[in-house]
């Protein structure tokens, strides 16, 4: 029976990654991520535009507001 590979021992780039000892000496390094979170607005004639409207945000010409006209 062929024993499961764990997440370290698969053979991508990533898995050599990670199984790869780390060197404590190595340099620090950040990045950044955007988190995306959905948020309910309604449409609304703005500008003579449809612009969909939730909370502080305004996104002129959404395509739900077009497209539901």
């Amino acid at each position: 029976m062929e024993k499961e590979k764990s997440f370290n021992e698969i053979d991508t780039p990533v898995g050599h990654l990670i199984s790869a000892p780390l060197d404590m000496g190595e340099m620090p390094c950040q990045m950044d991520v955007k988190i995306i979170e959905r948020v309910i607005g309604k449409c609304e004639r703005r500008g003579g535009s449809e612009a969909c409207i939730a909370g502080s945000y305004v996104i002129p010409n959404h395509h739900d507001c077009i497209m539901n006209r």
